[in-house]
């Protein structure tokens, strides 16, 4: 299964709950036998960053976006 976006309001960061949502989506994964847990975040986002090394993700292959200039 893979989280592909998710944010906190600005006035709920650091109070848990991205934390527990990753908990329970790493529940029903292992309840309906998913294989593995992956998703994407920015390297800028140093928050996200943390969270997600905290609870166990690591970094498998980098990931950029690329923008075409108009």
């Amino acid at each position: 299964g893979g989280v592909v976006a998710r944010a906190p309001r600005p006035g709920a960061r650091g109070r848990g709950a991205a934390g527990a949502v990753l908990a329970a989506l790493a529940d029903w994964a292992a309840d309906n036998a998913a294989p593995r847990m992956y998703l994407h975040v920015e390297h800028e986002n140093e928050g996200a960053m943390r969270l997600y090394k905290r609870v166990g993700f690591t970094e498998l292959v980098p990931f950029s976006f690329r923008v075409k200039q108009r």
